[in-house]
């Protein structure tokens, strides 16, 4: 077809997003009908209209990284269709990350600049995020393990309170106990007998025997 016509052009990139890239005169209704169709499909738009970048991101997050001028409500919308998408962000302000990892605890891995509000937020939806946490406080780590007892295998530093609250959760997770009290041994093993496996002094294993 020699002259492409709006309607046609809508049918075509409503059929397949990615059609966008032959169409030799794009409107704006075209580019968010594609767009709409597939996220993608913004890396062939030519003129970048907000509503246009707003409409992709939404549809698939990752579609930011073909977003030429990135704005905060952009960068928002992608975060919050895909936490993951934060790794294109190029200007993290703090909002934009709470809301990454509220989607996606693991989206911390990307966040340039940790405060303890983002750390919490990203432990609070996944546990085992702790992991990606550079400067881990009491407080962040007893809400990971607070989520996830199995998280206590990337504490650093383990304070008596946050292997408690790890075993409370999941008795299992008295394996990652580099200490054993035999307060925390005995809450692992009130939580899930099988713990007892774990316990590694003799002495604190018979006292639970007599116990139980």
């Amino acid at each position: 077809m020699k002259e492409q016509s709006e309607a046609v052009c809508l049918k075509a990139v409503e059929k397949n997003g990615y059609a966008l890239q032959y169409v030799k005169e794009q409107s704006e209704a075209v580019c968010l009908k594609a767009v709409e169709k597939n996220g993608y499909a913004l890396q062939y738009v030519k003129e970048q209209s907000e509503a246009v970048c707003l409409k992709a991101v939404e549809k698939n997050g990752d579609a930011l990284q073909y977003v030429k001028e990135q704005s905060e409500a952009v960068c928002l919308k992608a975060v919050e269709e895909n936490g993951n998408a934060l790794q294109y962000v190029k200007e993290q302000s703090e909002a934009v990350c709470l809301k990454a990892v509220e989607k996606n605890g693991y989206a911390l891995q990307y966040v340039k600049e940790q405060s303890e509000a983002v750390c919490l937020k990203a432990v609070e939806k996944n546990g085992d995020a702790l992991q990606y946490v550079k400067e881990q406080s009491e407080a962040v780590c007893l809400k990971a393990v607070e989520k996830n007892g199995d998280a206590l295998r990337y504490v650093k530093e383990q304070s008596e309170a946050v292997c408690l609250k790890a075993v409370e959760k999941n008795g299992d997770a008295l394996q990652y106990v580099k200490e054993q009290s035999e307060a925390v041994c005995l809450k692992a093993v009130e939580e899930n007998g099988d713990a007892l496996q774990y316990v590694k002094e003799q002495k604190t294993f018979l006292k639970i025997l007599k116990k139980r």
